[in-house]
């Protein structure tokens, strides 16, 4: 009798682990989507405010108003780095989380 409760005692501390590392994994994974779901978002915002700032860009040499429109094209050029900068930045943030996630 007391081996059998042994036996029951180990099988469900082994389905105790069972369930605890495929619900890690579960995590892990949702995370990775969410993770992949907001870069994807990131990408394609940054995708349009860079085609935004090149029609512009495009809109001004072409009308000759060049001159007159240097600090403009230097704002976005300026705003395009910075955006740039950021994508760098969350990039480096999600590595970082993706590093700490594996760490457990």
């Amino acid at each position: 009798m007391n081996e059998r409760i042994k036996e029951l005692c180990q099988t469900i501390t082994q389905e105790k682990e069972i369930m605890e590392t495929a619900d890690k994994q579960i995590q892990k994974q949702v995370f990775q989507r969410v993770r992949e779901k907001d870069r994807l978002q990131r990408q394609e915002e940054y995708e349009k405010k860079l085609k935004e700032a090149v029609e512009e860009l495009t809109r001004l040499i072409v009308s000759r108003e060049w001159t007159e429109s240097k600090e403009k094209v230097e704002a976005i050029i300026d705003s395009v780095e910075d955006v740039a900068f950021m994508e760098g930045y969350i990039y480096a943030i999600a590595v970082l989380e993706e590093g700490l996630v594996n760490m457990e």
